[in-house]
């Protein structure tokens, strides 16, 4: 097994700060054992059909450093995404994995942009609300700029069976008869 660097990770989460501010996921899974010191560091506490939450952005995050960091939940210490295990690995190069998250962090802000005022995680829940009924969101700046930033997500953060983009691609008419995906452009 190769020996794991995490020299340059910490840099990296700092130069990004897209989970903790909701563009790659809504909410954060937390302990039981956790849920007193959660409520006391302000988190917004939620429940869904995985359990006890909190929702995301996060409101302990400024400047995409995380202000309780020495006593932030157990999940928030051990998620690495995609791109920093790969740095931490050595399958990539530091520069590749800043370019990833620059490249990323553009998107989000194309999409931030394109959504005046409301918030990734809001947007993804309308969108999310949407599918549920059977229906699409209108095809819009701000959808084409989610699903650009989804290809980029779910190609370097996520892991396989969290992709965002193939969940909607048929429904928001993206996908063509032969499985291959649309353009949206």
């Amino acid at each position: 097994m190769p020996e794991l660097d995490f020299t340059h990770a910490s840099d990296l989460c700092v130069s990004c700060g897209l989970c903790c501010e909701g563009a790659v996921y809504e909410r954060v899974p937390i302990e039981p054992e956790e849920f007193g010191s959660a409520v006391s560091l302000g988190l917004p506490i939620t429940m869904d059909l995985h359990g006890v939450c909190f929702s995301l952005p996060c409101p302990r995050l400024e400047d995409k450093c995380c202000t309780v960091y020495e006593s932030r939940p157990a999940r928030c210490r051990d998620f690495y995404c995609k791109t920093a295990k790969e740095l931490i690995c050595g399958e990539i190069s530091r520069d590749v994995a800043f370019a990833r998250v620059g490249e990323a962090n553009a998107r989000a802000q194309r999409l931030l942009g394109a959504l005046a005022g409301e918030s990734i995680p809001e947007y993804r829940k309308r969108r999310e609300d949407a599918f549920e009924r059977g229906e699409a969101l209108e095809r819009t700046a701000a959808r084409d700029c989610l699903v650009a930033l989804d290809e980029i997500l779910d190609r370097d953060f996520r892991k396989p069976e969290q992709n965002r983009t193939k969940r909607y691609d048929e429904i928001e008419g993206r996908a063509d008869t032969s499985g291959q995906a649309a353009d949206v452009a």
